[in-house]
C-alpha cells in the first residue's frame, strides 16, 4: 500500500519507479548451473587434442563404419553356425553309412558263383539258378524244369549260385537226399536238362570208388522218387511212390530202370561215371557227348 501511495503522489507524466525483484539480482544468476553446448565441447576437444573439426568428423564416420561392420558380423554368425552344424551332420552320417556298408560287404551273405571245374559233357546253354541255401533244392530245380524252353535235342547245364553254402559235389547230392556213401564218393556233379518229349532232367556224377557208389545206389532206389521230388517228377503224377527197379540193357549199357508210371533210369556208363535220368534217349545223347570228349571222364 505504501508503494502504491508513493506512485500516486508522483507528478503526472513521471515514469513509475520499478519495484525490486529478487529474481533479477546478480547473486541469483550466479547460483544457477551453466549450460554446456555441443559447440563448446567441440571447441574444448579441439584445443585439448590439437585436432580440427574435419578430423573429428572423419573419426566419427570411421567409428560408425566399424559399428556397422560389427553389426553385420554378429548378424551373419547364426547363419555360419547353422551351415557348420549341417556340414558336420552330413559328414558324420556319411561316415556311419560307410561303416554299415563295410560291415554288410564283409559279413552279409551275398550271391556269388563258385569256381567250377569244366563240365563233364558239352552243353548248348547254361541256366544259372540262384539258391539261398540247399533247402528245397529239388523243388527249385522242378520249377526251373517247368520254365525251360529248349530247342529239340539241346542240353542245358544247371549252375547253382549259392549264398550260404559251398557247392561241393557232396553238398549238392546231400541236398538231393542222396545216400551219404554216394555223396562221399562223388568228385564232381553236373545237373541239367535235355530237350526231348518236353524237358527231361539228368544228373551226371564222377565217382572215386565204383563198388561203394554202386551199393549206395541200390539202397537209394526205393526212395529216389521222394528224394528227387519235382526235379524228376513225371507229368500229371500223384504222390511219389516207393519204386521197384529192374535190370535192363539200354543203348548197349547195363542199367536199372523203374516202372513207366514214374520213370527213373540209372547206370554206370563207365566205372567212374554215373548217369541218372528218365529215358533212354537222354541217356543216348549223354553217351554221345561223353564219347566226343573222353578226356572229361578219364
Amino acid at each position: 500500500m505504501a508503494d502504491t501511495d508513493t506512485n500516486q503522489n508522483k507528478p503526472e507524466g513521471a515514469e513509475p519507479e520499478l519495484q525490486h525483484n529478487p529474481l533479477h539480482s546478480g547473486h541469483i544468476e550466479a547460483d544457477l548451473p551453466k549450460m554446456r553446448t555441443f559447440a563448446e565441447d567441440l571447441a574444448v576437444e579441439i584445443q585439448r587434442k590439437g585436432t580440427t573439426s574435419a578430423s573429428i568428423v572423419e573419426a566419427e564416420r570411421a567409428r560408425a563404419a566399424r559399428a556397422a561392420l560389427m553389426t553385420g558380423v554378429s548378424e551373419s554368425e547364426p547363419r555360419r553356425r547353422t551351415i557348420l552344424t549341417a556340414a558336420t551332420v552330413v559328414l558324420v552320417g556319411a561316415g556311419v553309412l560307410g561303416l554299415i556298408a563295410a560291415y554288410v560287404a564283409f559279413s552279409w551273405p551275398v550271391a556269388r558263383e563258385e569256381v567250377r571245374t569244366p563240365s563233364i559233357i558239352s552243353t548248348n546253354s547254361v541256366l544259372r539258378v540262384v539258391q539261398p541255401s540247399y533247402e528245397s533244392l529239388p523243388d527249385t530245380l522242378g520249377l526251373a524244369r517247368k520254365d525251360a524252353n529248349l530247342p529239340l535235342g539241346d542240353i542245358e547245364e544247371i549252375v547253382l549260385t549259392l549264398a550260404a553254402a559251398s557247392s561241393t559235389p557232396a553238398a549238392i547230392l546231400a541236398a538231393l537226399n542222396a545216400p551219404e556213401p554216394l555223396a562221399r564218393e562223388a568228385t564232381s556233379v553236373m545237373l541239367g536238362f535235355h530237350s526231348f518229349n518236353r524237358t527231361q532232367p539228368f544228373i551226371i556224377i564222377r565217382i572215386a570208388q565204383y563198388d561203394r557208389a554202386f551199393a549206395a545206389m541200390l539202397r537209394w532206389e526205393e526212395e529216389m522218387a521222394r528224394s528227387l521230388g519235382t526235379f524228376f517228377e513225371p507229368a500229371l503224377a500223384g504222390a511219389p511212390p516207393t519204386l521197384a527197379f529192374r535190370d535192363a540193357v539200354v543203348r548197349n549199357t547195363d542199367a536199372r530202370i523203374s516202372p513207366d508210371s514214374w520213370p527213373i533210369l540209372w547206370t554206370f556208363v563207365r566205372r567212374d561215371v554215373l548217369v541218372i535220368t528218365t529215358n533212354q534217349y537222354t541217356l543216348s545223347e549223354i553217351l554221345a557227348r561223353l564219347a566226343a570228349q573222353p578226356s572229361a571222364v578219364q
